[in-house]
């Protein structure tokens, strides 16, 4: 899955609403890759299920808009997998 940079912001700052706090899963200008731990992963899929279970726009709404719930789903999705390891794109 390829998310750019605002969509992993948006879900970061979407998980942040519901309780959820890791500065450090932020994508720095520079940084390529970013591993995460298995407590930071089952925190973000725990908080983005919360937005989800709300059922409110609210809930999955960002500055910049809502975001989109099938995003959020396909996310929850992929951090079920193993070895979660996110990184920058070249493009």
């Amino acid at each position: 899955m390829n998310l750019t940079d605002s969509e992993w912001r948006a879900l970061v700052y979407v998980a942040s609403s519901q309780g959820f706090s890791a500065p450090h899963l932020r994508l720095e200008e520079g940084e390529e890759a970013l591993v995460m731990e298995a407590d930071d992963i089952e925190g973000l899929r725990s908080a983005l299920g919360k937005a989800l279970e709300a059922r409110d726009v609210e809930a999955i709404k960002t500055p910049g808009g809502e975001l989109a719930y099938d995003t959020i789903q396909i996310v929850r999705h992929v951090l079920r997998s193993e070895g979660v390891r996110l990184a920058r794109s070249s493009a």
